[in-house]
């Protein structure tokens, strides 16, 4: 019986500081990609999600995104539409109506963005 090969133990290097590193959309579809090759997007998903990990976007790479969904066809999916049109909160609509004179205020997070709701 053939021995299983050992798996080279690697040790990622960690970025220093605070300062947000600027980092091209195209190079983090890459690397999600890559996660989704290896079968692991749910668990990855999961842990981002239990790390409340965050990414900040500029409004132009967000509104690309929008762009794209829409002229692909793609805002009929849930993930798509919502993307597209992010939905106003329960919450908030609930408190305009009982505020008659108050704004329709769009769902917040603490990164301004309907995205991550997905």
């Amino acid at each position: 019986m053939a021995k299983k090969a050992k798996k080279a133990k690697v040790k990622p290097t960690y970025m220093k500081g605070k300062k947000p590193m600027k980092i091209g959309l195209h190079d983090v579809i890459r690397a999600l990609k890559v996660i989704d090759d290896h079968g692991h997007m749910d668990k990855f998903t999961k842990a981002a999600k239990k790390k409340k990990a965050m990414m900040l976007i500029e409004p132009a790479t967000v509104n690309f995104v929008k762009d794209f969904i829409v002229k692909n066809d793609m805002h009929a999916h849930p993930v798509g539409k919502h993307i597209a049109n992010p939905r106003v909160a329960p919450r908030a609509a609930v408190a305009a109506r009982k505020l008659a004179a108050a704004p329709v205020v769009q769902a917040k997070d603490p990164f301004e963005c309907d995205f991550s709701k997905h």
